[in-house]
């Protein structure tokens, strides 16, 4: 199994490829490249990992194309118009589960990744029922920004 991620960077978007298997991570390269997505090359960052340069627009027409083609498959052209209501659908839920990363470094901007430490939702009642102090937990709030330089 793959798992997708993207960063966008202004008008172009890298789209990280990851998974135990190469072949997986090329069959997900042929079908991004079969699609009209991109036509550059696939670059790995390790076994594991690798990337493509897409834009926005392209990246939302191949989830759509993809999803259309896997719809079409199944249920043919038989239900055309719904199958294409569908697909939309399919692309919009697609887009939403897959998670925004930083996994390339842009020239004299530090890459930053955010980590939450602990559940971090505000003031909240101690096991005694005392409320907490929400500028106290302010400053021990366990999220931070770590820099990579």
């Amino acid at each position: 199994m793959s798992k997708l991620v993207y960063q966008p960077l202004g008008n172009n978007w890298a789209v990280g490829i990851e998974s135990d298997s190469p072949q997986e991570i090329e069959s997900q390269d042929f079908s991004w490249y079969n699609h009209g997505a991109y036509n550059g090359t696939l670059k790995f960052m390790s076994p594991r990992f690798a990337y493509i340069w897409t834009s926005e627009e392209n990246f939302r027409k191949y989830l759509y194309n993809s999803s259309l083609a896997t719809l079409l498959g199944k249920y043919g052209n038989s239900l055309k118009e719904k199958v294409r209501r569908y697909a939309r659908l399919l692309a919009r839920m697609r887009f939403n589960g897959y998670k925004q990363e930083s996994f390339i470094r842009k020239s004299g901007v530090p890459t930053y990744r955010y980590l939450p430490q602990e559940d971090t939702s505000g003031a909240k009642m101690s096991k005694d029922g005392i409320a907490n102090d929400e500028e106290s937990w302010k400053q021990n709030s366990g999220s931070y920004y770590v820099y990579d330089r």
